[in-house]
């Protein structure tokens, strides 16, 4: 019978066992997560105590927002 989950892309019933493209219940979803995350369209929120205690974050977060923000303005 096996683990059931559910796709957290299409949220389908999947099982865990003998499937290559776990958690996702085919190849179409978890491509179309990749995706989603390559458009950022998801985010991970950092916590001001990351950037304190590393401030390469920091550094490395304006470069994104700026390069970001160009981006913006040639559209």
């Amino acid at each position: 019978m096996g683990n059931k989950l559910k796709c957290p892309k299409c949220k389908r019933e999947v099982t865990w066992e003998n499937n290559p493209y776990r958690p996702f219940c085919s190849k179409v979803c978890k491509l179309a997560d990749l995706y989603s995350w390559l458009e950022e369209e998801y985010r991970i929120k950092i916590s001001d105590d990351i950037i304190k205690d590393f401030p390469h974050v920091e550094l490395e977060l304006k470069k994104v927002n700026l390069k970001n923000s160009k981006k913006i303005k040639k559209e």
